[in-house]
């Protein structure tokens, strides 16, 4: 960082004093006069335009993307003009000025990973709180990286099904902008693991409860699946030996009846028994 900007003030002074500026000087962070759109984009007010002061310019030799150039104080001004949306009548228009600038970081402490990173105000960026040389644990497909001070994807992208789109930050195949925007056009919600578009609940809580199947009613067609495998299992029984457990248990049955009667009942081979 010090060597960067060692380089950035060294080029500051050659565009400032060398020929090769062709006469541009650095413009710092100060109020200067700019045009203003009073009324833009509907132009209802004339003048359309007036000039008020606006903060801009550079902050010494840091880049933009690191600190901006804001406006510190305001001021209110008056001015009159005419409302044409109401026949040129002359308003009088509340604007703001302003007055004095200063420097802020275009970061803020909010951008840091909570548990990674903490603020510094001085560079206005994040700094890794894990020390160099020592690795952070990640999730399964990711590895440390000690220089953005995050984990990142450690595979190779993938050929993705339709309506997917690979993600760095998943690690996965994820669905596309475009299937969203489908949806949404359609005033429909996204199922994120079908990429396709629904209305009401998603497919898999409908097949849970609601509307889906009633839980007592599931159970009840187990039982009878169950039941009618039975049977068709006691029939093959009975096709193939000549009786089932149905015959069986009807064997039982007429057997103790004869017991209580005493009376022997003649039985036809390979023919249930009958009472």
């Amino acid at each position: 960082m010090a060597t960067l900007m060692l380089i950035i003030y060294v080029l500051i002074a050659v565009v400032q004093y060398s020929g090769l500026s062709g006469g541009i000087e650095m413009q710092y962070c100060t109020p200067r006069p700019q045009l203003i759109a009073i009324d833009s984009p509907y132009f209802n007010y004339f003048p359309y335009f007036v000039q008020l002061h606006r903060c801009g310019g550079t902050c010494s030799a840091v880049s933009p993307r690191i600190q901006t150039c804001s406006a510190a104080t305001t001021k209110t001004i008056s001015k009159t003009v005419y409302d044409l949306s109401r026949g040129s009548v002359a308003t009088v228009l509340q604007l703001v000025n302003h007055t004095s600038c200063n420097c802020s970081c275009t970061q803020s402490p909010g951008s840091c990973a909570k548990d990674l990173e903490i603020w510094n105000p001085d560079s206005c960026s994040c700094k890794c709180k894990i020390p160099v040389g020592q690795s952070h644990p990640c999730p399964i497909n990711f590895k440390w990286n000690q220089h953005i001070c995050k984990c990142i994807c450690d595979l190779a992208p993938k050929v993705c099904d339709v309506d997917k789109e690979w993600n760095t930050d998943y690690c996965g195949c994820l669905c596309s902008p475009d299937a969203f925007k489908r949806c949404a056009k359609q005033n429909q919600q996204i199922d994120k693991d079908t990429c396709a578009c629904y209305s009401g609940s998603p497919p898999d809580i409908a097949a849970r409860g609601g509307s889906g199947v009633n839980r007592n009613v599931m159970i009840g067609c187990m039982f009878a699946e169950l039941f009618l495998l039975l049977l068709l299992f006691d029939v093959f029984l009975y096709c193939r030996y000549g009786h089932g457990v149905l015959t069986f248990l009807q064997g039982k049955c007429c057997s103790k009846k004869r017991q209580e009667r005493r009376e022997p009942v003649p039985l036809q081979k390979n023919s249930p028994e009958k009472c």
